[in-house]
């Protein structure tokens, strides 16, 4: 079993520590709690067994995302991962990863954006691997659907809305309890080769 080298107990310190900043945490949440309603229509207090865990947490190494998807495959469900930067857990966030069941397999896509149509429709999220396009379209009550292509011609603008959208909600008097009852997304070390992954919420 792999043991954990004294640089990943740091950062696994740090985690913690800045998990337990509130003005950290309370920033992470309410963009988490943003995207929810930006994606399902509600924040995210209800979700069903079907929907997607959608999260806030911090940038993943490769051995965190393979834990991740080991959490996702044993639950049976897909999870929508916003990043932040450790250094920058109160300020915007870093990016948008999408771990989806796919048959016997979780398939993880690493750069996807938020995208917004003109006109105030549900937002999307846009795989940007160009090898591959394709977006994710996620309603109540139902796992990710993966749609092959984009969702328009030209993405820029579309990505520019969602994204601003994003930071105008997570900053709006409409979001300053909102991030309660949120998902963060953990990975701790509890021994020598015994990591797991962990999700929790944010209580008041």
């Amino acid at each position: 079993m792999k043991e954990i080298t004294e640089a990943e107990r740091e950062m696994q310190r740090e985690q913690e520590r800045v998990a337990a900043d509130p003005v950290a945490a309370g920033n992470m949440a309410r963009h988490m709690a943003a995207l929810n309603l930006l994606l399902l229509g509600r924040r995210g207090y209800d979700q069903t067994d079907e929907e997607p865990i959608i999260q806030s947490g911090f940038r993943l190494t490769l051995g965190e995302r393979d834990l991740l998807m080991a959490a996702a495959a044993r639950l049976e469900t897909d999870v929508v991962h916003l990043t932040f930067h450790i250094e920058r857990a109160a300020g915007d966030p870093h990016g948008i990863m999408v771990f989806r069941v796919e048959g016997d397999l979780i398939a993880c896509y690493p750069q996807c954006g938020l995208w917004a149509p003109a006109g105030g429709k549900r937002a999307v999220l846009v795989g940007l691997e160009r090898e591959a396009p394709c977006h994710f379209v996620l309603r109540p009550g139902r796992s990710i659907a993966k749609v092959e292509g984009w969702p328009a011609a030209k993405l820029e603008a579309g990505l520019r809305r969602g994204a601003n959208l994003l930071l105008k909600l997570a900053a709006s008097d409409a979001m300053r309890d909102a991030h309660v009852g949120v998902s963060r997304g953990f990975v701790q070390f509890n021994g020598p080769g015994q990591w797991a992954y962990r999700s929790d919420k944010l209580a008041a």
